[in-house]
């Protein structure tokens, strides 16, 4: 009898551990979604900036041609 109720409280404590862990996974792959967001929100600000820089630069080089 002893060890029935210990296994079911070993049972529901690992369950209750599983539970706290797919949290904790679920809080840091929604973190990592807003990192990749930012990463390429900033990614594609910089490739903007640069081709409008060769773009003036080639409009510079046409002038002067």
């Amino acid at each position: 009898m002893k060890d029935e109720i210990e296994k079911k409280r070993r049972v529901e404590s690992t369950q209750v551990n599983l539970l706290n862990l797919n949290h904790e996974i679920r809080i840091t792959i929604k973190k990592q979604i807003k990192i990749n967001y930012v990463a390429q929100f900033t990614i594609n600000s910089m490739l903007k900036d640069k081709i409008k820089k060769e773009k003036k630069i080639t409009h510079v080089n046409q002038t002067n041609s």
